[in-house]
């Protein structure tokens, strides 16, 4: 796990996701922050960020994702970006967390991001987290790149989002585990991608922990349930 650290000066302040913080100096006055939660809690986000406000120069505060990623940040410029659901993790300046609806079928269906992604904008640097190797592309006008739908981690606001069909047939989708659609994303602008996703290692645990617990497949004593009936003593 990364730690970000983030220097302040008098006046400053950052805010993170509820348990980022590791440590700061003591010239950090740490808050919470509830302003507009309901745009945050529709991405995906806790309704209140703490915050670590600097009183005196020369100021710090070293922040970690609650969940195993690589920091990524953003710096906005007036610029939106949009992404995936609670890939927000901290930001100084002005930054603010929205919440996106796309309304299209095919890429709400298929392109991986759901019906609502996340939206941060604003001046100042947003910092988000990604798993794996975190690849940054600056795409040319037109300049398509095709992408896993899961590793698809945050895109500009002027690049176009779309979906296209893997070619390689039906058993491609159902043997090479790509599926039927990719995420097609078409330029000009910044676009983020990640080698691995949150979706992959939550399955790779979850395959692992019943393989090497197969009692749990069976509703067994490993979850503390009850013993078959035919095992049972009789009395």
């Amino acid at each position: 796990m990364q730690v970000l650290r983030i220097h302040l000066n008098r006046g400053e302040k950052a805010l993170a996701e509820p348990g980022a913080m590791v440590y700061m100096s003591e010239n950090v006055e740490a808050g919470c922050d509830s302003a507009k939660w309901w745009p945050r809690c529709m991405g995906c986000e806790p309704c209140c960020f703490a915050t670590f406000e600097a009183k005196g120069d020369g100021a710090y505060v070293g922040l970690t994702p609650n969940r195993p990623a690589k920091v990524l940040p953003l710096v906005l410029g007036g610029r939106r970006f949009l992404g995936k659901k609670g890939m927000y993790f901290a930001s100084t300046g002005h930054v603010d967390v929205d919440f996106n609806m796309d309304l299209n079928p095919v890429t709400c269906c298929c392109g991986g991001q759901g019906m609502i992604r996340q939206v941060l904008k604003g001046d100042g640097i947003a910092f988000i987290g990604a798993m794996g190797v975190l690849t940054h592309k600056v795409l040319a006008p037109g300049e398509k790149l095709i992408v896993d739908t899961n590793s698809v981690v945050a895109w500009e606001e002027t690049v176009e989002y779309g979906v296209k069909k893997n070619s390689g047939g039906l058993c491609m989708c159902c043997c090479g585990g790509e599926g039927f659609f990719s995420t097609q994303l078409t330029g000009p602008g910044e676009v983020y991608v990640q080698s691995y996703s949150h979706a992959k290692f939550k399955q790779y645990a979850v395959d692992w922990y019943l393989g090497a617990h197969p009692m749990t497949r069976q509703g067994g004593a490993a979850f503390g349930g009850a013993a078959p009936a035919a095992e049972m003593d009789r009395s």
